[in-house]
């Protein structure tokens, strides 16, 4: 077995040797040993390392400086480092999320607990190494396929396996990010508007896994936009979105088929559904509604994203073996939106209802009698009638599902269902505006009612 690579960085020599022995005795790492914050620079650029241990306080640079230029560097921005301090307020954890520390290992700490890290980390990051493969290996159709379309190769498999595992996927609709902004000056005395976060799908969701990180501590799973920028402090929460204001990413356009903007127009029009309808059902938590319904399809978005070319035939493509989006995704890319959307959701670290409820939409008599099928419910019936809305097309299966699935929760509702109806579309052309994206509603209310009800 190759070992790992692993360099630790400590000014106390005692400490060093302890942590450097430890990790040895596993016969898993070779281990090399800084006493300071010029060392680990010199040592980082003439090796390549799994994996870092820096201690906060050290001469010279300290270990925050240490991990700040590491990350900016081309050579060690992807390895992976743990800070170790006895501290652990707010302050100095929030300054080593900022800086780009991976985790945060307090001391004193259990020697066994330091080599499980060592292990995860320096495994991540093995993996990465291991995957560094091009992009570009596509094969041709399947023999006896009938869609006509390339299926990547086992590199690019592996590539998207990577991507989601290293938490590289980054991809955002163009939406005017400056909105975000406006987050950092809100005061204590102000309501947050949850709609600036959830312009940025990306923003919100690594608050969440800030937020239920092992950098908090936090005792209970935070699953809404405002409870999680409670949690971190505004500060911290304003740094981040300033950074992203200032990122001008363009996703290519796409002229035909499946564009990215209907997938933004979906997602935000079932957030916003699913919201409302819980509000009028007494539904405990519409906020943790509206996260589900962001996040339900956030598989797509990433095969939008990185394979925006071969993902619009893979999407619109009618098979004549009548696969359904699933079965061509898997023909094509060897996973399926749903498999990526897990793997996506475990790494953000959402809460386990709201995963299920992202994953589960339309499987909701799976969880029967459980406080899990209620969420399915809204959730699936939400994602039907925001088909209908942004969709300009006839009356379909989505129609079909969305009546019964109205039906069911009608009478839990406080209010008529037209009502609600114009409510609901007065909130998505809302966050429209918000967005700055064009309203995704192609029907009117009347006209929505008419279909649904």
């Amino acid at each position: 077995m190759n070992k790992r690579k692993i360099l630790v960085i400590d000014d106390e020599p005692d400490i060093l040797k302890a942590i450097a022995c430890r990790l040895e005795a596993t016969n898993e790492f070779i281990v090399g040993r800084a006493t300071d914050g010029y060392d680990a620079a010199f040592m980082t650029m003439e090796d390549d390392y799994d994996c870092l241990f820096i201690d906060i306080m050290m001469p010279g640079f300290n270990g925050l400086e240490v991990c700040r230029k590491l990350k900016s560097h081309p050579h060690t921005a992807a390895v992976p480092i743990v800070i170790m301090s006895a501290a652990c307020d707010e302050e100095t954890v929030t300054e080593a999320i900022k800086v780009g520390a991976s985790d945060y290992l307090r001391k004193p700490f259990l020697l066994n607990v330091l080599v499980d890290k060592a292990r995860k980390w320096s495994g991540y990051s093995a993996r990465r190494k291991a995957m560094g493969s091009s992009d570009a290996d596509l094969l041709p159709p399947r023999a006896g396929s009938e869609m006509n379309l390339p299926r990547l190769g086992n590199n690019s498999r592996a590539k998207i396996r990577e991507r989601l595992t290293r938490r590289l996927f980054l991809g955002r609709a163009e939406l005017i990010t400056r909105r975000l902004g406006e987050v950092v000056n809100v005061g204590a005395d102000q309501p947050l508007d949850i709609d600036l976060l959830a312009c940025d799908i990306m923003t919100a969701a690594e608050l969440f896994m800030l937020a239920n990180s092992a950098f908090i501590g936090a005792r209970s799973e935070v699953s809404g936009f405002s409870e999680a920028i409670n949690r971190l402090g505004t500060d911290s929460v304003g740094e981040k979105i300033s950074r992203l204001a200032g990122q001008q990413l363009k996703v290519r356009e796409i002229t035909q088929g499946y564009i990215l903007n209907y997938f933004w127009g979906h997602s935000l029009s079932t957030a916003c559904i699913a919201e409302t309808l819980g509000r009028y059902t007494n539904y405990s938590n519409s906020e943790e509604l509206f996260t589900a319904g962001l996040f339900h399809d956030v598989g797509k978005l990433f095969f939008a994203t990185y394979y925006p070319e071969i993902y619009v035939h893979v999407a619109n493509t009618e098979s004549p073996q009548h696969m359904d989006i699933t079965e061509r995704e898997r023909d094509v890319f060897g996973i399926d939106h749903r498999e990526v959307g897990n793997l996506i959701l475990k790494t953000w670290r959402l809460p386990e209802a709201v995963q299920k409820a992202c994953l589960h939409h339309n499987q909701e008599e799976a969880f029967e009698g459980t406080r899990v099928r209620a969420m399915l419910r809204i959730i699936s019936v939400a994602n039907e009638i925001s088909n209908v809305v942004i969709s300009e097309k006839g009356p379909s299966h989505s129609v079909r599902k969305s009546v019964d699935g109205l039906r069911d929760v009608r009478d839990q509702m406080a209010l008529p269902i037209g009502t609600i109806m114009e409510s609901v579309t007065r909130r998505i052309a809302r966050v429209a505006t918000i967005l700055q994206l064009p309203s995704p509603i192609k029907r009117t209310t009347s006209d929505i009612l008419d279909i649904v009800c």
